[in-house]
């Protein structure tokens, strides 16, 4: 199989495929490890005590899982902070597209205001579609709960 890629793909754009490729692998691990923390301590009897750690050790992954846990637990979703913490990774695009993730998935499965969705998706580099896909509109729907 590799001497077939070889032949077609030549060795640059095979290596840039697989770099690539576990580049991804490797964020959707952190997303997915961000989650599980979440999902363990975003409850509202830990939110003070994850807060003293976050006010004592702000480290990008302790800020990823407080975002993630605001998003998810608390449907805390500010478009300041959210330009915040765009200007501060824009450049780390590990972190940056993690964060997007997390964003992304917020705006899809949870009711936000359209006005609210539309600046959050301009601000995120999103079109309005994506976040209606799934978004929870179509779900309830689909239930027969729509309000």
């Amino acid at each position: 199989m590799a001497i077939f890629q070889h032949a077609i793909l030549g060795d640059k754009v095979s290596d840039a495929k697989a770099k690539e490729l576990f580049y991804r692998i490797t964020q959707f691990v952190a997303v997915g490890i961000s989650r599980r923390v979440s999902n363990a301590v975003g409850n509202q009897h830990l939110r003070p005590t994850f807060q003293q750690l976050l006010e004592s050790n702000r480290s990008t992954g302790n800020r990823l899982v407080d975002l993630a846990i605001r998003l998810d637990h608390f449907g805390e979703l500010s478009i300041d902070e959210l330009d915040g913490l765009k200007r501060e990774f824009q450049k780390n695009l590990f972190v940056y597209g993690i964060i997007r993730i997390f964003v992304w998935h917020h705006l899809t499965y949870f009711a936000v205001d359209y006005k609210i969705k539309q600046k959050i998706c301009s601000l995120m580099d999103f079109s309005m579609s994506s976040t209606q896909l799934l978004s929870h509109k179509s779900i309830d729907d689909k239930k027969g709960t729509s309000h």
